[in-house]
């Protein structure tokens, strides 16, 4: 990404996640970009329709909104169709709900797929992916471990300042081993400004990555564990990875490595960052009663 200046001007970035069926927050607070990091529903056509012109009514409030899918968001991938069309016969209406995301006005949707901006007199590079790891590709926007999740990550420009996926990385406001290593690995690689993020409720918040030692050294101490886990499933499962919370055997589980104190995750209010650092957040709005957007400024 472009290393700004301490002189910069702050970009101010409005995050949320994670809505499925919930309304729109009914005040969300100010900002130059709107972000929303997939499960815009549960994924009909109509429902996807419905949400996107609530988000083209915000265009007053934000001069910039970027939208990507989630696994709930089953209309926008067309994989889903051989599956689902036949049960809701439906198949002009997801053509065209996929059709009115990839063409609308006043936001713009990203898979697997970026833009270049000028905000506040600043060029500002966006990519988005829709992606989450799965145990087959078979789900919504899903993709695996290994090869399939290193050819997808390696698409993100080396010069992306904000990065927006679904799911998120290991060790990472993931709730615990849910997110993917090689997203991951390419945080190493592109150090974006930001990387905003959903999928896993329970991670809600955000924290600052600084590529330093003790960071390495946490990743290290995740990977190890990951790697115990993965050993573990391959005696039961064939090799095949299992999500955490759906693999059997919890209670014998080593204990998952410690963030750093003093590095602490922020759960309200607004996150600042300095050049050739990352801003991770988890920006899930789905829980009783609904979680608070999260604001950051880049």
């Amino acid at each position: 990404p472009t290393l700004m200046s301490k002189s910069r001007t702050q970009v101010r970035i409005v995050c949320i996640s994670d809505l499925h069926s919930l309304p729109l927050p009914s005040t969300l607070p100010p900002g130059d970009i709107l972000t929303v990091a997939g499960d815009l529903t549960e994924g009909r056509p109509s429902q996807l329709l419905s949400r996107l012109k609530e988000l083209q009514n915000l265009k007053s409030q934000f001069p910039f909104i970027f939208v990507i899918g989630g696994n709930h968001d089953r209309a926008l991938d067309d994989k889903c169709d051989s599956r689902d069309a036949p049960i809701y016969d439906d198949q002009a209406e997801r053509e065209e709900c996929r059709r009115a995301f990839r063409t609308a006005s006043d936001v713009v949707y990203l898979e697997n797929s970026g833009v270049e901006i000028c905000v506040n007199g600043r060029t500002i590079k966006v990519w988005g992916s829709p992606g989450s790891l799965a145990t087959t590709r078979q789900t919504c926007f899903g993709y695996t471990a290994g090869k399939d999740a290193q050819d997808l990550w390696a698409q993100i420009p080396a010069d992306t300042d904000i990065l927006i996926t679904h799911g998120p990385p290991l060790g990472y406001l993931d709730n615990d081993g849910l997110g993917c290593e090689e997203l991951r690995k390419a945080l190493w690689r592109v150090k974006p400004l930001a990387h905003i993020f959903g999928h896993v409720h329970e991670g809600h918040g955000s924290l600052v990555l600084q590529y330093d030692e003790v960071q390495k050294n946490y990743e290290a101490a995740v990977s190890d564990w990951k790697a115990a886990i993965m050993e573990d499933q391959a005696s039961k499962e064939a090799g095949k990875y299992i999500p955490r919370h759906l693999a059997p055997g919890l209670a014998n589980r080593p204990p998952f490595p410690r963030w750093p104190d003093g590095r602490d995750v922020t759960k309200h209010g607004s996150r600042q960052n300095k050049p050739e650092e990352t801003i991770l957040v988890n920006a899930s709005v789905k829980s009783i009663p609904p979680l608070d957007p999260i604001v950051i400024q880049i």
